[in-house]
């Protein structure tokens, strides 16, 4: 039977639970980065040509205001007539700046609307927090000391005021899904 790089077959990696106790002070800080979240009214507005200019990207159609009041660029691509739902979409871990936000992907032809969201620091979403992907430890280790600037929990913030301004604009009764593949997975 194959063993992994932690010592474990298969059954045994799955059947593993690791520590469940929440480090001290975990409750008490995600208590208040939730109430951090819900304290940002979502809203989606479309950039001013300086803020498109500014956002490291080409693309942006609108700006998502975030926790912390940083404004993420996504792209909204809209069926003709109502949509039956909304996709949003999430990139990987590395993006080129040159990359346009992406066009829909035949969800739109069905129906759906699609959202391409790009988390801060990275090209999109530049503008109030300038380049995080070239950190020396790279994106994810950016604010690791700091539990309130660590990039991770921000782009976390950033998906979900995205949800929350997504049922903002099209109503709460609407489905709204979420895609990504490798860091947006």
């Amino acid at each position: 039977m194959p063993i992994d790089d932690f010592g474990l077959d298969p059954g045994a990696t799955l059947a593993h639970t690791g520590d469940p106790t929440p480090p001290p002070g975990g409750n008490q800080f995600w208590s208040a980065w939730t109430t951090r979240l819900e304290s940002v009214t979502p809203s989606m507005v479309e950039p001013t040509p300086d803020e498109e200019a500014a956002s490291g990207a080409p693309g942006v159609t609108h700006l998502i205001r975030s926790t912390g009041n940083i404004r993420v660029g996504a792209r909204l691509t809209e069926p003709e007539g109502d949509p039956t739902g909304v996709v949003i979409t999430l990139h990987g871990y590395h993006v080129d700046p040159q990359d346009e936000l992406r066009i829909g992907r035949g969800w739109v032809e069905r129906g759906m609307a699609v959202l391409d969201l790009r988390v801060r620091g990275y090209p999109g979403s530049m503008l109030d927090v300038g380049d995080r992907t070239v950190h020396d430890g790279g994106y994810i280790t950016f604010g690791l000391g700091d539990p309130w600037d660590w990039t991770v929990q921000g782009a976390t913030g950033d998906v979900l005021s995205a949800v929350r301004a997504v049922r903002h604009r099209f109503g709460s009764a609407i489905p709204v899904m979420l895609h990504g593949e490798s860091f947006g997975g």
